[in-house]
C-alpha cells in the first residue's frame, strides 16, 4: 500500500512541476509588465491548462488537448506552444491524431512524439505552417535541439503577430 501511494505520488509530480512552471510564467511576465518591460503575449489560462493536459498518461485527455488546441485561434494557440516548445521531457502516450479542424479537407496524420517537444512541434507546424525539421514522430537529442532553436528563432521574428 505504501509502495503504491509513493509511485503515484512520483507519477503527480511532472504535472505539479509544469503546473507551477506555468504559474511562475505568469508571474514573470506580469512582474515585467509592471517594472516596463515590453510586453510579452500571455497565455490564456485555458489555453494553458489544455497545454498542460498534453502531458497526461490518459490518450484520451491527450487526443482532446490536441483536438482542442488545434480548433483554437493561432493568435492564443501559438505563444503557449512556445512557452514550452524546450520541453524535453518523455510524453506517455505513444501517439496522437492531429488533424487541423479549423480547415476542412485537411487530412488527418498520426503521430508518435516521444518528447514533449515532439508533440509541440507538430502542433506549431499545423497551427502555423512552419516546420523546422521533423520531430514529430521522435528524433535524437541533437535533432530537437536544433529544431528548437530554429523555432525559437522564428518565435524571435514572429512574436508581434500572436
Amino acid at each position: 500500500m505504501t509502495q503504491q501511494a509513493h509511485d503515484t505520488s512520483a507519477v503527480r509530480l511532472p504535472r505539479r512541476a509544469l503546473r507551477l512552471c506555468l504559474s511562475a510564467a505568469m508571474l514573470i511576465t506580469a512582474l515585467a509588465q509592471l517594472a516596463g518591460c515590453k510586453r510579452t503575449p500571455t497565455v490564456d489560462p485555458a489555453i494553458a491548462e489544455r497545454v498542460w493536459e498534453l502531458t497526461s498518461e490518459d490518450p484520451a485527455v491527450v487526443q482532446a488537448a490536441v483536438d482542442f488546441l488545434l480548433a483554437q485561434n493561432p493568435k492564443i494557440v501559438v505563444p503557449a506552444l512556445m512557452q514550452n516548445i524546450d520541453d524535453l521531457h518523455v510524453l506517455k502516450v505513444k501517439s496522437v491524431i492531429v488533424q487541423d479542424l479549423r480547415r476542412t479537407g485537411t487530412p488527418r496524420r498520426r503521430y508518435r512524439p516521444k518528447k514533449f517537444c515532439d508533440l509541440l512541434a507538430a502542433l506549431l507546424h499545423h497551427t502555423t505552417g512552419q516546420s523546422f525539421g521533423y520531430i514529430y514522430d521522435g528524433a535524437s537529442d541533437l535533432e530537437r535541439v536544433k529544431t528548437i532553436a530554429k523555432w525559437q528563432d522564428w518565435w524571435s521574428e514572429n512574436r508581434q503577430y500572436y
